[in-house]
């Protein structure tokens, strides 16, 4: 009797040992899962209190950290996060520019812990900055470029409602949204960032540079240099691979539409940025943007928060480009023969 019962514990704690493993093995996924700021496609309704006063007079070469605390709610719970923040950004943080900087975001692991937040030390946060339906487009551009890699930046819309703690300015609500920290997607894609000078475009990843200089043709924008790293961090997913250009800051797409870059926003104003590409090169790229073309749509006409006159603009200046990429002709015409010999 007693052998059996020895028996029995002995095979109740081994049991007990396998469970205490599989559930270790498998913790990462777990506490991951369901949990990350970037999980949710939905808004974050936000509450930021800081000194806005003192933050928006703070936009310098050299600017301060301010005390800052986030507040939201979370299964019907409210949580409320210690934080500092600062302006950041270049063309947006003049005030002549924009009455709101863009803003980083810092939160200490002690005040992450249990939330949203808690794989996010640091944050980029877009903010308002005239109109509101430029930070909405913006926000749809990484939506889009997400439909082609996964080698993108992660961006979580918000409703952020902005409380002054001395009392001074009246709360005001904006949408904005944060974006994935570069060492974060890096740690994503199980590589690193790249932070080694580059001087040629051949030592960069072919397929996902092609798919860059696409994507901003279609999109609109020339504000961006790979080598130059201007709006283009580099990542290399494995050791031995290529680094892969990841874009971001597209608020000078045509597609946006922003008023303060003052910039021509017509279809036609398109360039594939001194890239040459042959006839079979832009047939591999234009299958994959052909691919997403119906998903482009579905996501403007059911995004709401936008306006019907701007989605249909956005959706409009899609399919100029879309027009083009579908007939062999007309790439020829736009893409390649401007382009000279060089792609082909």
């Amino acid at each position: 009797m007693i052998a059996l019962s020895k028996l029995f514990i002995d095979q109740v704690m081994k049991a007990q040992i396998l469970l205490v493993a599989l559930i270790l093995a498998l913790s990462p996924f777990i506490s991951y899962s369901q949990t990350d700021l970037f999980d949710d496609t939905t808004a974050l309704k936000l509450t930021i209190l800081s000194d806005w006063d003192s933050l928006l007079h703070d936009r310098g070469d050299s600017v301060s950290l301010h005390k800052a605390r986030l507040n939201y709610q979370k299964d019907g719970e409210r949580k409320s996060i210690r934080a500092k923040i600062r302006s950041r950004g270049n063309f947006r943080k003049n005030p002549a520019v924009c009455t709101f900087p863009p803003i980083k975001v810092y939160i200490d692991k002690e005040y992450r812990k249990g939330t949203l937040f808690a794989k996010h030390k640091a944050l980029k946060l877009v903010c308002h900055c005239r109109e509101e339906s430029a930070i909405l487009q913006e926000y749809l551009l990484y939506k889009v470029y997400q439909m082609l890699t996964p080698y993108s930046f992660s961006v979580r819309l918000a409703e952020i409602t902005y409380v002054d703690l001395k009392g001074t300015r009246p709360p005001e609500k904006h949408y904005g949204f944060f974006i994935e920290d570069d060492k974060r997607v890096a740690k994503r894609m199980g590589g690193k960032r790249f932070d080694d000078p580059i001087t040629r475009l051949d030592s960069i990843d072919k397929d996902q540079l092609h798919l860059v200089h696409a994507f901003m043709y279609m999109s609109g924008n020339m504000d961006w240099n790979v080598l130059m790293r201007k709006n283009v961090k580099l990542i290399t997913p494995q050791k031995g691979q290529l680094p892969l250009p990841v874009p971001y800051d597209f608020d000078w797409s045509g597609v946006v539409n922003a008023s303060y870059t003052g910039i021509d926003q017509t279809f036609e104003r398109r360039d594939m940025h001194g890239l040459c590409l042959s006839m079979e090169e832009w047939k591999n790229l234009s299958a994959k943007f052909l691919a997403i073309e119906d998903e482009v749509k579905d996501l403007y006409k059911g995004f709401y928060r936008l306006d019907l006159e701007e989605r249909t603009r956005a959706i409009q200046y899609y399919k100029y480009f879309f027009k083009i990429i579908s007939k062999e002709s007309k790439i020829q015409q736009r893409l390649i023969d401007p382009c000279g010999s060089e792609g082909e």
